[in-house]
């Protein structure tokens, strides 16, 4: 099989009993028509930054299209388009003939305005849209579909350039484009849409009306959870962080919300300026928007109750309090995450150990006649190492030693080709193991993937829920 891993967990079973046990509630059914969601079905959910994923996002999406289909539930994916990740770049391997090592080639898309704003903490909702370079004319793909896979970006790419409204919805519906061949369109929500909810301004509201207890609420179950490795908001006598962003206006930085300066944003900013930040995100959507949550390990960890989303329920638990939250806790999440790997290696793998052992038995064998079957040479070392042991004076010692080594000298003279072939050894190993470093990336942008590859990742995912 391509698929090197692929997680689920829990088990499909227990994402279905757990999405159908949820009951709905009059503030889900507000959020969710505000947001164009279903209130008539449960909703899955999952997302991402604006760019185009590897096959471990992709997993996401299948495994979102698989437990809606199976619950007769309603799939949204959520574009995360406050966070400026930079996505001007698309690299896939290349080879430039068949006995040349693999490198990485990058393809820069987008002009270099682009990383810059983003290095300038410009989220994608607050840049354009824009049209995509030419596909450099550059060094052989290592795969013959490549091509093929990079005019289907730059023509998705192109296409939404025209009618996006920003750059985070020009990548998020050039992915739709390029998964529309494996899998049927979502719903897109993008996280800038939830301060335009009712909910999004009521719990802003009560964060302006008490700021402290918000985030002294979120630094206790940050603390509570130090794997999370989630920083906690500043809040002391000068200042009071809250979990917010706020955009001035397109191409600004976003910057952090203080207490002091939240009842002036709210009373003369549009909605759309704050801007929700991760755990208020997720826990403004699980609250309300959502029946299960699809995160990856980082989300949800491993065993979908270890990952820094296990913040968030704490925090608004201590926050919110059982009262406001009513009987059920918030959506929950669930792990999905795969490794697919390209299939570029042409030879068999090599580890590290192997690189070591080599190196080794080079050096050694340059001090040791007897590694590369030179008994004479062996024999003479050895005699002169009993008579430096038996020598009665400190002359005889160094001269012992000196014709020693004038003599291993001799020796690796005579067998230089053995040592060279070494070496070359040390070589070809090196290289072997830079190939695999670039064949064994699982980050790579999964339209280069071969399709079959594609096809068997969504159909394992299918297959396991088809049986739960």
């Amino acid at each position: 099989m391509p698929i090197d891993t692929l997680k689920l967990a829990p088990s499909p079973a227990q994402w279905l009993s757990a999405l159908r046990a949820r009951t709905g509630s009059p503030r889900a059914a507000i959020f969710r028509s505000q947001l164009s969601l279903p209130t008539d079905r449960p909703v899955v959910m999952s997302g991402h930054q604006a760019t185009i994923w590897h096959p471990g996002i992709l997993a996401k999406r299948f495994a979102l299209s698989a437990a809606a289909e199976r619950a007769g539930a309603h799939a949204a994916w959520l574009v995360v388009d406050q966070d400026p990740e930079d996505p001007s770049t698309l690299q896939y391997p290349a080879r430039p003939s068949a006995d040349a090592p693999l490198h990485a080639q990058t393809w820069t898309w987008a002009p270099p305005r682009v990383p810059m704003l983003c290095k300038a903490d410009i989220p994608p909702c607050a840049v354009p849209a824009f049209l995509p370079a030419p596909i450099p004319d550059a060094d052989a793909p290592a795969l013959s579909d490549t091509p093929a896979a990079l005019l289907a970006v730059h023509t998705s790419l192109h296409a939404e350039a025209l009618v996006a409204q920003s750059l985070a919805a020009q990548l998020a519906c050039t992915v739709e484009r390029l998964i529309a061949p494996y899998d049927p369109r979502v719903q897109l929500i993008y996280a800038s849409q939830l301060a335009r909810t009712d909910l999004f301004v009521e719990l802003v509201s009560r964060m302006a009306r008490d700021p402290h207890a918000c985030a002294a609420a979120y630094n206790r179950a940050v603390a509570a959870a130090p794997d999370a490795r989630l920083a906690p908001l500043r809040s002391d006598e000068r200042a009071c962080e809250l979990p917010l962003w706020h955009v001035a206006s397109p191409e600004q930085p976003r910057r952090r919300v203080y207490a002091s300066e939240l009842p002036k944003l709210l009373a003369t900013t549009s909605a759309g300026t704050l801007l929700p930040r991760a755990l208020f995100m997720t826990g403004l959507l699980r609250l309300a928007g959502c029946d299960l949550f699809i995160h990856g390990l980082g989300g949800a960890g491993a065993d979908a109750t270890s990952g820094y989303d296990q913040v968030t329920d704490l925090w608004f638990r201590i926050w919110l309090g059982e009262d406001f939250l009513g009987p059920q806790p918030l959506a929950h999440v669930t792990t999905t995450t795969a490794t697919v790997t390209l299939p570029l290696l042409n030879h068999p793998p090599v580890s590290e150990r192997t690189l070591r052992t080599a190196q080794w038995k080079l050096h050694a064998a340059r001090h040791n006649p007897r590694l590369l079957l030179d008994v004479v040479a062996a024999t003479r070392k050895q005699q002169h190492i009993a008579a430096i042991a038996g020598a009665n004076s400190r002359t005889d010692r160094k001269n012992q030693y000196l014709a020693m080594h004038r003599e291993l000298t001799d020796y690796r003279q005579h067998v230089e080709p053995q040592l060279a072939a070494l070496q070359s050894e040390i070589l070809e190993i090196t290289a072997r193991l830079r190939d695999q470093a670039i064949a064994t990336r699982r980050d790579w942008p999964f339209p280069i993937y071969p399709s079959s590859e594609i096809t068997a990742l969504r159909d394992r995912i299918n297959h396991a829920f088809a049986s739960a």
